[in-house]
Formats: structure tokens, sequence, C-alpha cells
């Protein structure tokens, strides 16, 4: 097997550095004139950071890639286990790409300036990230305009930007109301929020079941973590829900929302209400009907609505529109592939899925990869529809590219191209 698909051996730090022991914030020797106290002692009340035996917490600390890690994972119930190089510091670059996978947070608009007086040495993944943190007001540069994506980040710096992302972290099992003026986190079981404005986004990452009675999200609703069993929004009002964990059943009573994504497998949703517009990066279930993997409905109703079975009055009205009576020949399926790139927990590993219309007889597909060395390796070909074993993608490099060939049943070549793929970080594995 090629170095490069060999997947990292799982790699979780047991005992970080960033939280032994149980010390309490009131034991804390070393932060009452930090300037990120207040922020520091917030996250450790929320069991999000922990001191240090000796009664510290040592703010101005470099901290490493695995223990940021941790932090989200602690946040957001995500599970990532594999991670590279864990044990070395992570700069302010790689800080703000990883919360803003993790979170979602994300502007892609090329038209928009950083405002940094270094952005021309930021490169344009980074640069995504760093205008959806700003945007937000999560992060801010230095008192000379800069932004320094290397300099090392510290343990105060990091809690700074986690408690301006996170407003507020719900993870006892009670009802909670009220307003939040940012970004509200549900990470227990058995939440109910009731009677609740949420000015900025809600994300639902609980083990088990959520409630949302009679409450209002600005934002977007983000349902990922550790979630699993049922959804329920009554009554609501919701703009847009993102779903990113495999096996959620959504349920809306009473509750329109503009946009619904899917992004994650086995999700049902159940609606008496109305979906303006569904996109199904997965097969996804509604009210009992299959939407296809790579549909999108717009101003759909809450299920697809089956026109071609009914004869109500006799069929189409005086003939429809075909005067002459004749069915008009149907023009040819254009030619379309789809190929996606699912990210798992380690960064540039992942899985390959095509979907294919308009080439007659595909069975099946490969996929073959460039490397900086020269070298290329393919895999598959595996039936349309499923996806490959784990393999080596970086789409931050200039080896974007990828030459996928589709097959018929027996073997035959039906098409070849070259395209990049469809990259979803943070994929549902």
């Amino acid at each position: 097997m090629s170095g490069k698909r060999r997947i990292l051996s799982v790699f979780l730090v047991l005992i970080l550095i960033i939280g032994i022991g149980n010390i309490s914030f009131a034991q804390l020797s070393d932060i009452e004139s930090h300037w990120a106290k207040d922020e520091i002692l917030k996250l450790i009340e929320e069991k999000i950071i922990l001191g240090y035996p000796d009664g510290t917490y040592k703010p101005d600390k470099t901290i490493s890639r695995g223990e940021l890690y941790i932090i989200v994972n602690r946040i957001l119930n995500l599970n990532a286990e594999n991670v590279q190089n864990p044990d070395e510091p992570i700069n302010r670059g790689e800080a703000v790409k990883v919360l803003g996978q993790a979170f979602r947070i994300k502007n892609d608009d090329s038209n928009i300036k950083l405002g940094f007086s270094d952005e021309d040495g930021i490169s344009e993944d980074l640069a995504d990230y760093l205008k959806g943190m700003k945007e937000g007001k999560y992060i801010s540069g230095y008192t000379d305009g800069s932004f320094k994506p290397e300099n090392i980040i510290t343990r105060a710096e990091i809690a700074k930007v986690i408690n301006n992302m996170c407003e507020k972290i719900y993870g006892s099992a009670q009802v909670y109301t009220g307003t939040v003026n940012g970004n509200m986190i549900v990470n227990g079981s058995e939440i109910n929020l009731k009677d609740a404005v949420v000015k900025g986004d809600l994300y639902i990452a609980g083990v088990n079941s959520f409630k949302g009675e009679n409450i209002k999200v600005e934002g977007r609703v983000i349902i990922l973590g550790g979630t699993k069993g049922t959804v329920v929004f009554t009554n609501s009002t919701i703009s847009k829900i993102i779903v990113d964990r495999e096996g959620v059943n959504l349920e809306l009573k009473g509750t329109n929302i503009k946009e619904l994504e899917v992004l994650s497998k086995n999700v049902a949703v159940k609606s008496d209400s109305k979906i303006e517009n569904l996109i199904a990066g997965e097969d996804v279930t509604v009210n009992g009907s299959v939407i296809k993997k790579g549909q999108t409905l717009p101003k759909a109703a809450p299920a697809p609505v089956n026109q071609g079975g009914g004869n109500s009055g006799g069929g189409n009205s005086g003939g429809g529109n075909n005067s002459g009576g004749e069915d008009e020949p149907s023009k040819p399926e254009e030619k379309k592939i789809e190929a996606e790139f699912y990210e798992s927990r380690v960064r540039h590993i992942g899985k390959v899925s095509v979907s294919v219309k308009g080439i007659k007889k595909a069975e099946q597909f490969s996929v073959k990869f460039r490397y900086f060395d020269g070298s290329e390796e393919t895999v598959g070909p595996v039936n349309i529809g499923n996806t490959t074993e784990d393999i080596y993608y970086n789409k931050d490099s200039k080896y974007k590219t990828v030459d996928i060939e589709i097959y018929g049943k027996n073997g035959e070549l039906l098409d070849k191209s070259s395209r990049e793929l469809n990259v979803h970080e943070f994929g549902g594995w």
C-alpha cells in the first residue's frame, strides 16, 4: 500500500496538558490579572478547558494541535480521533481553519477583502475561513493591521476565540429559555429549548433527542456531533437547517424553513410544514419519500408530489398542450458527472463517490490521483453509488484535478474526464 494512502494511526492524548485533574476556577493562581481572565473562567466553568494540578492555567503557554482538537470535541462531540502531529504547537492560521471547519464558518466570496495588511501572503483556502471568522467578529488582527497566520497561538488566545464563537454552551438535561446574543451550543442529552431567541447559530451536538418549541433562530441550525435520535422543532422560526450527522430523525411541526441541507446518510425528515429549498448531499427520506443524493428541489413541498399518477377530471383538460395528439420526442439526457470527496477526521484522507447522468449502461467508476513526486494512484473500480476506499487527496495543492473513468457492466470504458472533486469536510465517519 502506498504511503500516501496509509491512514495515520489513531492518536488521542489521553492525559492532555490542557486538562489534567479537576482544578476549580477559584483555585487558579496565575490568571487574576490576565487580560483573558473572564474568558478562561467561563470555559473552565463549562468544563471545556481545565487547569493544571499545581493550580495554574498557564495562559501564555502555546497550545498543541491535539489539544485544540480535544477542545473542539468537547464542545461539538465530533469525536475526531486522527490528528496529524498532535503534539506540535498550532499556529494562528491553522487554528482558524480547524475552528472554521468544525463550526462551518467560511466565506468564499472572492470579492470580499480580508482587510489585513499581510493578506497578500495568505493562501486562498485559509482566507475563506478568515473572512468567515472575521465577519462573525470571532477573530481580529494585531494592532499594526496584520494577522500573522504563522504565529503560534496561546491558551489564552484560544479561550478568547472560543468564547467569541460560543455565547452559551448547554450540556445539562433541562429546559432553557430566554435570549442568546450569539451562537448557542447544545451538547448534552434530553435538552429542551422553549420560548427562546438565538441571535446567532444554534449548534445541536447532543447525544440523544432535542426539542425546540416556539424558538426563533436568526442564524443557522446545524445538527452535528454526537446527535442520535430525534430533533423536533415546534412552532418555530428558522431560516436554514444543516444536518451533518448520520442517522438523525428531524421533525418539523408548524415550522416553515427556507432551506434544508442534508450532508449525511440515513437522515429522515417528517414535516407538516413548508421546506422551500431542499439540498440533498446524501439520499434523504422526506415524509416517506426518498430524495436522491444530488437533487435540489427549489420551493419544495414537505414531500415530493407525484403528479403523474392521478386522473382528476379524466386527465389533462382537452388533451393538454399537445394539439397534434402525438408526444414530442424527448431530448437525450445531458451528460453530467459529479465527484464528491468526503474528508475524514484526518486532513486530506477520505473517500470518493461519483454520480453519473446521461451515460447509458454506466455501472462503475475509478479515480486516478497525481502526487507531488510525480507518482499516480488509482482507486476503484467500484460501483456507482458506493464510495472508494480511503485515499490521500490534498485539495490545497496545485494537483487538484483527478481522472475519472466510467465503466459498463462488463468493464468496457464508457467515458474518461478530468475534474476537481467537491470536498465535504468533517464528513460522517
